[in-house]
C-alpha cells in the first residue's frame, strides 16, 4: 500500500470514528458514575445495563478496527487471530446500531446530523472489513487452482 493511501486510510478512520469515539468516552464515564451510584444504594437499579453493553462493544469494536487498520498499513505484523478482530468488529456494529433501532422504537425522528454519528462509523468499519477481507476470511476461502 503506498504511503497516501495510507495516511488517507487513517484520516477516514479518525473522521468517521471521531464523534462516535467521543461518545464513547462520554458513556464509558455516565456508565461508571451511574454504575457506583446505584451500588451505593440498599437496592441497586440494573437498567444502566445495556448502557453498559454498548460501552463495552463500542471499546471491543474500536479495538478492533484498530488492530485491522494496522494488519492493512503493515501486511506483516503479527498480531490477534482473524477470528477475534472479526468478533469485536461486530460487537462494535452491534453497539453503532442498536441506538439507532431504540430510537426508532421510542417514536424519535433522526437529524441527520445526530444519524451520521453511528452512519459514518458503520460505513468505515464495512470498509475496513472489506480491505482486510484477505486476512479476516483467509481460512474460509478456497483458492480455485
Amino acid at each position: 500500500m503506498r504511503p497516501i493511501c495510507k495516511a488517507a486510510l487513517i484520516l477516514e478512520i479518525v473522521l468517521c470514528f471521531g464523534p462516535a469515539f467521543i461518545f464513547l468516552c462520554q458513556g464509558f464515564i455516565l456508565v461508571t458514575v451511574f454504575s457506583f451510584l446505584s451500588y451505593s444504594e440498599a437496592k441497586p437499579d440494573f437498567l444502566f445495563i445495556p448502557s453498559i453493553m454498548r460501552v463495552v462493544g463500542g471499546v471491543l469494536g474500536t479495538i478492533g478496527v484498530v488492530v485491522l487498520l494496522r494488519k492493512i498499513i503493515n501486511p506483516n505484523l503479527k498480531i490477534m487471530s482473524s477470528p477475534k478482530i472479526l468478533f469485536f468488529m461486530v460487537c462494535g456494529v452491534l453497539s453503532l446500531t442498536q441506538p439507532l433501532f431504540s430510537g426508532i422504537n421510542a417514536g424519535l425522528t433522526w437529524t441527520w446530523p445526530a444519524a451520521l454519528i453511528f452512519v459514518l462509523p458503520l460505513i468505515a468499519a464495512f470498509h475496513i472489513i472489506y480491505l482486510g477481507r484477505s486476512f479476516l476470511f483467509s481460512s474460509q476461502i478456497k483458492r480455485v487452482a
